[in-house]
């Protein structure tokens, strides 16, 4: 379990169009009851930007949104030895009939 975990977002719209801004810090993590920073999982911070827009076709409502995630490539573990992703996107169509 990490000992700080900070997440902050910000949205902005701009006529139809919406871009999100999300960044995340996670501390070091222990991985040993003695707390060893030998066997710690590094801190890491992560950054994703989105942007989404609203296609309305007759009485379709259609919402595109194109996500990038952690768009500096930052290498980071969730678990000891387990690597994440590194950056990758992600787009995703909402139909509403």
């Amino acid at each position: 379990m990490p000992y700080f975990t900070a997440i902050w977002s910000n949205k902005i719209h701009i006529k139809k169009w919406t871009i999100a801004l999300d960044q995340s810090y996670t501390s070091q993590r222990y991985t040993t009851l003695d707390q060893s920073n030998t066997y710690a999982v590094a801190p890491y911070f992560l950054l994703d930007i989105a942007i989404d827009h609203p296609l309305i076709l007759g009485s379709v409502t259609t919402q595109i949104s194109l996500k990038a995630n952690n768009i500096f490539n930052s290498y980071y573990e969730n678990i000891q030895n387990r690597a994440m992703p590194g950056i990758n996107f992600q787009l995703q169509i909402i139909t509403k009939l």
